[in-house]
């Protein structure tokens, strides 16, 4: 564990700021960090968001909805983008809450039904899931509404499309394998998240390969022209790049329980003693291969290479 770990020692553990925020600065970006969730946790307000704690947004009144946060957040947006000079480049990092559970929508949005009313966590366990499914859609078509209205709006106030990327932090699982929301294992439902570029010079198709949130910053950048080598400042590389026998790596800190994957594979095991504390190989939608053993041999030095601490980055990463 603490082989992997390091990697997070790396930048959070010493104090070491991220490389986004400065580049964007340096490049006459005008900045602004709207985040539904506290980020107080892990010390990411003086750490991750240190430099740009002026442009960050993330107290709200504890009686807002998630859905009342979420339009709270796209009006200080659109304040955010008025009040930018029109030759001056905008960056806004939208954090939204009504997918989360127990999933947020207005009556707009009640669209799938029968739906769990979302009053009561405890009895979510005992709901059909499919009506915890049909909640979280109706999360979800609202926050496309709004995201939609929101985009629509921004060309029309700038003159021009945004470059857009829109993710998920985690999934969420509505009991598929006998858990409810997320942090609680590694199965594909709470580990898989969609990623959707959109904007000019995004190149058209549907990209299968193993990706990971440490490819985020690299694709952005590659995005907006920067020639940098991504291993100068960040353990990921850009998304399109990615080959389709990458693996990447999932796991549950506090556990520790951990998940190699790829395209087609899954490696899930505990701990790191070993025997890898017993392994389970699955695909990557965690149903079992006749062949899962011959596999996980193959891919053992792969999978093991994911725990290298990372390099120090090299001073052409300024």
């Amino acid at each position: 564990m603490e082989a992997f770990t390091g990697h997070r020692d790396a930048v959070v553990g010493t104090g070491r700021k991220p490389v986004l925020f400065g580049a964007l600065s340096r490049q006459g970006y005008s900045s602004r960090i709207l985040a539904a969730s506290s980020v107080d946790w892990m010390g990411l307000r003086e750490t991750v968001f240190g430099d740009v704690q002026g442009e960050l947004e993330t107290d709200w009144p504890k009686e807002m909805s998630g859905d009342q946060r979420d339009a709270t957040i796209i009006a200080h947006a659109k304040d955010h983008v008025q009040a930018t000079p029109p030759d001056k480049p905008v960056f806004l990092f939208l954090f939204f809450f009504g997918t989360h559970f127990n999933y947020f929508y207005p009556e707009r949005s009640a669209r799938f039904t029968p739906a769990w009313n979302g009053a009561d966590a405890l009895k979510a366990t005992s709901t059909p899931p499919a009506q915890i499914l049909n909640r979280g859609r109706n999360a979800a078509y609202e926050l496309d509404w709004k995201l939609d209205e929101f985009l629509d709006w921004y060309e029309r106030a700038r003159g021009q499309r945004p470059l857009v990327i829109v993710t998920g932090d985690h999934g969420e699982e509505m009991r598929e394998k006998g858990h409810i929301g997320h942090g609680s294992a590694l199965t594909q439902e709470q580990i898989q998240v969609p990623m959707v570029v959109l904007g000019d010079g995004v190149p058209l198709g549907h990209h299968r390969g193993a990706t990971t949130h440490a490819d985020v910053v690299p694709t952005l950048f590659h995005l907006l022209g920067d020639q940098h080598p991504p291993a100068l400042y960040s353990s990921g590389l850009p998304m399109f790049e990615a080959r389709d026998d990458r693996f990447v790596l999932a796991y549950l800190g506090w556990e520790p329980r951990y998940a190699a994957v790829s395209r087609d594979l899954k490696v899930a095991f505990h701990g790191m003693d070993a025997g890898l504390g017993g392994v389970t190989v699955t695909d990557a939608f965690d149903r079992p291969l006749p062949d899962g053993s011959t596999r996980f041999a193959v891919a053992v030095p792969r999978i093991l290479q994911l725990f290298q601490h990372p390099a120090p980055p090299a001073a052409a990463a300024r």
